[in-house]
C-alpha cells in the first residue's frame, strides 16, 4: 500500500512538472513577429510600450457594436487601455476585398510606417488590422463571430501570437487559431503576458 502511494505521489510530481513546463512554453509565445507576403497576419508591440491603444476606423454595423464591446471587457485586467480615435490611432481597422487571401482578417505593418526596435519588441507606429468583406459581413454578420474575430485580432497589436497547444496544456483564449464564435476573451497567459509588458 505503502509502494502504491509513492507511485501516485510521483506520478502527481511528475504531471504537475510537465504542467508547468508546459506553461512556461506557453509563456513563451509572446513578441513581435514579423511581417511577410501580402496577407502577413504578423504581430507587433504597441507602440512606445506604453500599451494604449486608439483605434480608428470600423464604426458602422455589427462591427462598431462588437469593437467597442471587445475594447470594454475582451480587455481588463491586462495594464492596456483602449478607446477610438483617428488623429494617430495606433489600430487603424480597413475593411478591404481580398478573394484570394483564404483568410478573414489580418494584421499588418504596412510598408512606410515608422516602426523601432526589431523582433520580438519590434514596435509599429499604427498598426493595420484589415477585416476582408469577401469572408466577413461587417454590417448584418454574427455578433459572436465578429467579437471574436475582433479580439483576435487586437491581441496582434499588442504582441500576442497564435498560441502552441502542447500536451497537458491546450490552447485557449481569442487569440488561438481559428477565431471561433463565442470566444471573445483573452487566455490568463495571454493577460499576464500583457502585464508583464505593459504594466
Amino acid at each position: 500500500m505503502r509502494f502504491a502511494r509513492i507511485v501516485s505521489v510521483l506520478l502527481l510530481i511528475a504531471m504537475l512538472n510537465s504542467v508547468a513546463v508546459d506553461r512556461a512554453f506557453a509563456l513563451a509565445q509572446f513578441g513581435s513577429t514579423p511581417c511577410s507576403g501580402a496577407y502577413s497576419n504578423c504581430v507587433q508591440l504597441s507602440w512606445s510600450g506604453s500599451g494604449t491603444q486608439t483605434v480608428c476606423g470600423g464604426t458602422t454595423g455589427n462591427l462598431a457594436v462588437e469593437v467597442d464591446w471587445v475594447m470594454a471587457y475582451s480587455y481588463t485586467n491586462t495594464d492596456t487601455e483602449w478607446s477610438r480615435s483617428c488623429s494617430d490611432p495606433r489600430v487603424r481597422i480597413n475593411i478591404i476585398s481580398a478573394p484570394s487571401s483564404g483568410l478573414a482578417a489580418w494584421v499588418t505593418c504596412p510598408v512606410g510606417v515608422a516602426t523601432w526596435a526589431d523582433d520580438p519588441v519590434r514596435q509599429c507606429q499604427t498598426t493595420y488590422l484589415d477585416i476582408n468583406s469577401v469572408y466577413v459581413n461587417t454590417e448584418t454578420g454574427d455578433p459572436n463571430y465578429l467579437a471574436a474575430l475582433v479580439c483576435h485580432e487586437f491581441g496582434h497589436t499588442v504582441g500576442v501570437r497564435h498560441p502552441i497547444s502542447v500536451p497537458g496544456y491546450p490552447a485557449t483564449g481569442c487569440v488561438k487559431t481559428p477565431a471561433t464564435a463565442g470566444n471573445w476573451y483573452l487566455s490568463a497567459d495571454d493577460k499576464l503576458n500583457l502585464r508583464n509588458t505593459y504594466a
